[in-house]
């Protein structure tokens, strides 16, 4: 057996091996259906650009550039569910699973610097296209915890009241 053919050989397997994810970086089942929202989504952006792959999404991996023209497109194209404009939290969620899916169809990961000059983008949205910067109004305690307090404070507490009307008037 030559040498160089070994040497080709054993490339030949590292490349394989590093192609193959293990079962850890396998996408979860939970990861699934977001990864195939974000593909969706991706297909649409990819639709009107002559420089991006359509048969083989986020293969090559995208760069920062195209990362930040589909945040924008996302912006203007989609839809928010508190305002009419998308929410600058599903921009860096929606981030973070494109991040995702490339690591699972690509085994590629951005760089600490790639990562902190996209949420610096994200952050700096609201100002250039008007992306929603609004937040969904919680309460300050559910239903089921008020109804607890009540109760107890109503007939738990060993408190001694000196008359009835002095319970209500405290709760």
């Amino acid at each position: 057996m030559d040498d160089s053919d070994y040497d080709s050989d054993i490339a030949f397997e590292l490349e394989e091996s590093a192609r193959q994810l293990t079962a850890f970086e396998q996408p979860r089942a939970y990861e699934l259906g977001e990864i195939q929202r974000l593909r969706k989504h991706w297909t649409r952006f990819a639709k009107n650009s002559p420089t991006l792959q359509r048969e083989n999404l986020l293969r090559p991996p995208p760069t920062v550039p195209q990362i930040q023209a589909y945040l924008k497109w996302r912006v203007r194209k989609g839809k928010g569910r508190l305002d009419s404009k998308v929410n600058i939290n599903t921009l860096k969620k929606e981030f973070l699973q494109l991040e995702r899916a490339v690591r699972y169809e690509e085994n590629h990961t951005y760089s600490r610097r790639d990562r902190h000059v996209i949420v610096k983008y994200i952050s700096r949205l609201p100002g250039l296209e008007g992306v929603s910067t609004r937040q969904r109004s919680k309460p300050v305690a559910l239903f089921a915890d008020v109804s607890d307090i009540i109760y107890f404070m109503l007939c738990c507490d060993e408190y001694v009241w000196i008359h009835p009307r002095e319970m209500i008037q405290t709760i």
